[in-house]
């Protein structure tokens, strides 16, 4: 099974898909657990050539945001020691972050009502 790849490029008749890009989702996919690999859309890989894997999972979405695949293993370590945690205390996420030294996650903003949690009590 090859990852789902998205590439933001203007097609073209007889443009070739860009190698580099590929290739950076190929090493990619066989580092992704399979943990993740089930609730993946597809991999979409930036000119600079950093990865986000867009994730579906109980009808939301979220973002897992991988950049460049250097120390990919140590990424993916933290990435499932993230998830775990998220999942432990229920946190519906928009994105998770593991590009830098301190992983950090985006929570989803709660919706309320027009009018709820309005201090003039109209």
């Amino acid at each position: 099974r090859y990852p789902l790849l998205v590439i933001e490029d203007k097609i073209e008749i007889s443009k070739k898909i860009p190698a580099d890009k590929v290739k950076t989702a190929r090493k990619l996919d066989p580092q992704v657990p399979d943990e993740i690999k089930k609730n993946a859309l597809y991999y979409y890989v930036d000119e600079r050539l950093e990865s986000i894997i867009f994730c579906r999972e109980e009808g939301r979405l979220y973002k897992i945001k991988i950049g460049k695949i250097e120390n990919i293993e140590h990424k993916m370590k933290v990435l499932m020691a993230l998830m775990n945690l998220i999942k432990d205390r229920g946190v519906e996420v928009e994105y998770i972050d593991v590009r830098f030294d301190e992983p950090v996650f985006k929570q989803v903003q709660a919706k309320t009502k027009t009018g709820e949690n309005d201090s003039t009590g109209d």
